[in-house]
């Protein structure tokens, strides 16, 4: 929190520094006597006053385009990562239902096998009587009938 308040701080003291300075030297009678022996300076030409007022107002519109346009750009940005961040946010939620489904499926899953009877041993298989060979070869072969597709005539 320091990195918040303390800049702010510098720079005001700063500022006041150098305002108590230049008003300390503006009484020094030597820079006085400096300004006042200056020339007062090139008269400004006419045609340089206007096109340095043109100059700044077309600055001034630009700057305020530019601003403008950068705020646009910035509430676009933000619109767009807030759409992301809450697609994000949905496709987690359905990721999280179907892992919740899954693993209650897998709870069932290990309940009805848990009911189910135990698979019989060999030994109940042997101690049947078994069919003839002949009677379950008969059985899984087709009869002929039904081998052959069958067509309507035209």
């Amino acid at each position: 929190m320091w990195y918040l308040i303390v800049p702010p701080i510098i720079i005001i003291s700063c500022l006041g520094i150098l305002l108590w300075y230049l008003s300390r030297k503006s009484t020094d009678p030597m820079v006085a006597e400096r300004l006042a022996g200056m020339p007062d300076g090139e008269p400004v030409s006419l045609h340089f006053s206007r096109t340095n007022e043109f100059m700044l107002r077309f600055l001034e519109k630009f700057a305020q385009r530019l601003k403008v346009n950068a705020l646009r750009f910035h509430n676009w940005l933000h619109n767009w990562l807030q759409s992301i961040r809450a697609n994000r946010k949905k496709v987690q939620a359905i990721k999280e239902q179907i892992q919740v489904q899954a693993k209650q499926e897998r709870l069932e899953e290990s309940r009805t096998q848990e009911s189910l009877p135990t698979a019989p041993s060999l030994e109940s298989f042997s101690a049947r009587p078994s069919f003839p060979a002949e009677a379950s070869l008969a059985a899984e072969e087709p009869t002929a009938a039904l081998a052959e597709p069958f067509f309507p005539p035209p």
